[in-house]
């Protein structure tokens, strides 16, 4: 296969969208980006925001690019890959942003290729943050796997797994963990208007709190734990406070919360 030129894009939300402006930070050359979606409005808009061009089809972005992004919710890649499925190459690359399609599906509706990777992108990948998960078909060439991840390498921390079973515990702690910690976030906020402060000023101090704990603990080699300690003396407001968390055993509702988005995944 030639030097991989032509990137090819089925669906254009925001996974789309963060690729597309990580490959233009990049200097990518953005007119040789092709992109399908269902919706017009937004193949114009990525158009005018990065130079791409628009494809007709989905059929035209398979028979053009090299790497194929198929970036689409689960039931839709579904729908989709067993009527378009055998138009793919061997040579062609593929990236799956799908949570909910295994790699045995992938493989089984694109029987001529081999170079297949399924990403698992989070919500603050649209800001260049979070974490990435990349898991590779077995057979995956090591040079592509290279090429592929320089392509996503903008979206956030990038974590190659071993196997499905990894991915999709990564996917729960850090696509869905998202959502989860927005959970704890919305309880705090509340917490803090009902002792008096307004909505914007509880949300900012919410904010405020998570932003500077995770800051704190990224810029240190400290565990959680040593970092905890840190705040909570013995005997003070803090240590109070977690002792009752923990005698209503927060451990373990977090830890059922997880595995039951693992079953769920399976179901789907």
């Amino acid at each position: 296969m030639k030097s991989v030129e032509r990137l090819g894009f089925i669906g254009a939300g925001n996974m789309t969208q963060a690729v597309l402006s990580g490959l233009s930070q990049a200097e990518y050359k953005m007119d040789s980006v092709l992109v399908s979606n269902r919706s017009p409005q937004k193949l114009e808009a990525l158009k005018e925001s990065f130079g791409i061009q628009k494809a007709k089809s989905n059929e035209e972005v398979v028979d053009q690019s090299d790497i194929v992004f198929l970036a689409m919710k689960p039931h839709d890649l579904k729908e989709l890959l067993p009527g378009l499925g055998k138009s793919f190459i061997s040579s062609q690359y593929i990236v799956s942003f799908a949570a909910g399609v295994a790699m045995e599906d992938l493989s089984e509706e694109l029987p001529l290729c081999k170079n297949i990777f399924r990403v698992i992108p989070s919500s603050p990948n649209t800001l260049g943050m979070g974490v990435v998960g990349f898991y590779a078909h077995p057979e995956a060439l090591a040079v592509v796997k290279e090429i592929v991840k320089n392509r996503i390498q903008s979206l956030g921390h990038l974590i190659e797994v071993e196997s499905e079973e990894q991915l999709d515990a990564l996917m729960v702690g850090t696509s869905s963990g998202v959502g989860f910690v927005y959970e704890f976030m919305q309880i705090w906020q509340e917490w803090l208007e009902d002792k008096g402060f307004s909505v914007r000023e509880s949300q900012n101090m919410t904010i405020e709190t998570f932003l500077g704990a995770a800051q704190l603990a990224f810029k240190s080699d400290k565990n959680f734990v040593d970092l905890q300690n840190q705040v909570a003396t013995k005997k003070g407001v803090t240590a109070e406070a977690l002792e009752s968390m923990r005698s209503m055993d927060l451990d373990r509702v977090l830890r059922v919360a997880f595995e039951s988005g693992l079953l769920k995944n399976k179901k789907l």
